[in-house]
């Protein structure tokens, strides 16, 4: 039984594999070719992250990695992985794979090793022309390579490598022909891109992506305090009327201590002073403001045991607690009204989506919307747009940004909360040409200030 499904296995991952060899074949773009090597492999082998790196193409170095739709070079991450693969392939690399680990990179970079990438990591060169090594492969995981996951990526390098090849050779053998008709061929073409520049397309622009909890209830602190305990875990499921957090009690304690001591002098006071009223009008004199210390005092306690009773707080409704690091908020003061957490319905959610305002285009209530989401970035969830601020805000990131939320239309596949991802929304249509010089036309009209 354990062989048939070894067998049954082996031939599911076989039709995987040219499934996306004929998809492959069916692209006419480097990019494409190098996107989804990185990400469609994970069909066949389990790894964590897969970074293309190559000389040449559209630039030098990183392609791309995995989950990610640009590649921004000024990140911490890319630079970092740029200069350990560019070491690697000028380290006159003829083998057929390397494994790759911490130890084996220069020491100036080992340290950063465990903050980017899990432990095991294996590179497969992408041959050109010739057989030169026109790039390398870099996959990482947290296991073991084994013999057959490598021949398999192997085999799966040398197939893309190829149809890579064929693509660079394709567009560097087109030229226009070496006779006296060129000017009419130079013609043609330029009315032919005139023609397909005013066809009108959709708009796109990408933009980050999460999923948000819709309508979550907000859970406030009711006093002043520091936050001592919490019940329950991030993302854990609770109940209506739960124990979810409590405020560190010893202020409050101490300060209804103290309040109904000064009650029980001032009780006193009004005592001694309602026995001495039948003989003195001195005393008499003084019994209305007594009783006005005493009803102080009284509310005071109240106050006390009513603040000391709200350093307990319990979930509102059914769902699931959300929120950060519970380390961070331990210890932390708060004030009265300040948001901790947030109970949210995992059947009730929705994308929120950060537009920068330099890519801003013009969306409509309704418009369509795609998110693909960083672990499954070739399964992208169908939305609709429901919501548009008119206001811009800055992000945790620094960037100016507009809000937008989403809601999915299948609403039988629920992700889970807190996934993260990127979103394509899709505008009006216009002319190919303002679409391509949109940024551009943006760019003169605030250098020239109209």
């Amino acid at each position: 039984m354990t062989s048939e499904q070894d067998l049954a296995g082996k031939v599911e991952k076989l039709s995987r594999l040219l499934v996306m060899l004929r998809e492959a074949l069916e692209l006419n773009n480097e990019e494409d070719i190098l996107f989804d090597l990185a990400n469609k492999t994970n069909l066949l082998i389990d790894y964590r992250l897969c970074v293309i790196w190559a000389e040449g193409g559209k630039r030098n170095g990183v392609q791309t990695v995995s989950g990610q739709t640009n590649i921004d070079q000024d990140a911490p991450f890319i630079r970092w992985i740029n200069k350990v693969l560019k070491a690697q392939f000028r380290s006159n690399f003829k083998q057929d794979f390397r494994l790759l680990k911490r130890s084996e990179i220069k020491s100036e970079l080992q340290a950063d090793w465990g903050s980017w990438l899990p432990e095991n990591g294996l590179i497969i060169p992408l041959y050109g022309e010739g057989q030169n090594i026109r790039g390398i492969a870099f996959f990482a995981r947290e296991a073991e390579w084994k013999e057959k996951d490598i021949k398999l990526c192997q085999e799966v390098c040398k197939n893309y490598s190829l149809i890579w090849g064929k693509i660079a050779t394709r567009r560097r053998s087109w030229g226009l022909p070496k006779s006296s008709s060129r000017r009419k061929v130079v013609l043609a073409i330029a009315l032919g891109l005139f023609i397909s520049s005013l066809i009108p397309v959709s708009q796109t622009i990408l933009a980050p992506a999460e999923i948000i909890p819709k309508d979550p209830i907000l859970i406030r602190s009711e006093v002043d305090g520091i936050i001592d305990t919490f019940y329950v875990e991030p993302n854990e499921k609770v109940s209506a009327n739960q124990l979810i957090l409590r405020l560190d009690p010893t202020d409050f304690k101490n300060a209804l201590l103290i309040a109904e001591n000064e009650l029980r002098v001032s009780e006193a006071e009004h005592q001694q002073a309602a026995q001495m009223a039948i003989n003195s009008s001195e005393a008499r004199a003084k019994m209305p403001l007594l009783e006005r210390q005493v009803a102080t005092k009284q509310a005071e306690v109240e106050l006390y045991r009513s603040r000391l009773a709200r350093v307990e707080i319990r979930a509102p409704r059914d769902g699931i607690f959300v929120i950060g690091d519970l380390n961070i908020w331990i210890g932390r003061p708060v004030e009265t009204g300040q948001r901790i957490a947030t109970i949210a319905n995992q059947n009730n959610i929705e994308i929120e989506i950060l537009l920068p305002v330099r890519d801003a285009i013009t969306l409509d209530l309704g418009t369509e919307v795609n998110m693909f989401l960083n672990i499954a970035p070739g399964s992208p969830l169908a939305a609709s747009l429901t919501f548009a601020s008119y206001q811009a805000e800055i992000t945790a990131e620094g960037v100016l940004a507009f809000r937008l939320k989403a809601a999915l239309n299948d609403n039988n596949n629920k992700p889970r909360i807190g996934l993260r991802g990127t979103a394509k929304l899709y505008g009006e249509k216009s002319p190919i040409i303002m679409h391509v010089l949109r940024r551009p036309l943006a760019a003169i009209r605030q250098w020239l200030g109209f």
